[in-house]
């Protein structure tokens, strides 16, 4: 059930979509009530916050508060990229890349690393007669959609981050 895309009421409005990892950022950081209603797909009805198994710790967002989110994660390093709404398909990503090798990334928040991919594939274009920069142009769509899939499930990425 934690998949997908879940709803959330914020004021009395609703609010969302995000991933249930967002929405667990949220509950921890006291902006998520137990008392607030949520929703995603499945469910018949909006439900209290605090009836979703895995969304609260077990003392509450008023227990201890989580350590600092690392600003580096285990693969990819430098700081993270979790945009505040993840993309909706990767395959959109992926054909931004394939439009201009690159774009994927610098849409998906990887700005330096998409303006090296393009430069690279630029390079590798004129010095080998193509095929250095078809090479690059596929590995750069492949990339764009993994990092997409990723970031759609809610898991951060780091700003250097391969596939």
């Amino acid at each position: 059930m934690a998949e997908g895309e879940w709803y959330y009421t914020e004021n009395g409005q609703p609010a969302g979509p995000v991933s249930f990892y967002q929405l667990q950022q949220r509950a921890a950081a006291g902006e998520l009530l137990r008392t607030d209603y949520v929703w995603t797909e499945g469910q018949a009805e909006w439900k209290a916050a605090g009836e979703i198994a895995g969304l609260f710790s077990p003392g509450g967002p008023s227990a201890r508060r989580p350590p600092a989110v690392p600003t580096a994660p285990a693969q990819g390093g430098g700081d993270l990229v979790m945009p505040a709404s993840p993309p909706r398909d990767p395959t959109v990503i992926a054909i931004l890349s394939l439009i201009l090798p690159g774009l994927g990334q610098v849409v998906l928040g990887q700005t330096v690393k998409g303006i090296v991919v393009f430069l690279l594939f630029l390079g590798a274009w004129f010095s080998t007669a193509c095929l250095g920069g078809v090479a690059i142009a596929i590995a750069a769509i492949i990339d764009a959609y993994q990092i997409a899939a990723k970031l759609r499930r809610g898991q951060p990425v780091g700003q250097w981050e391969f596939f």
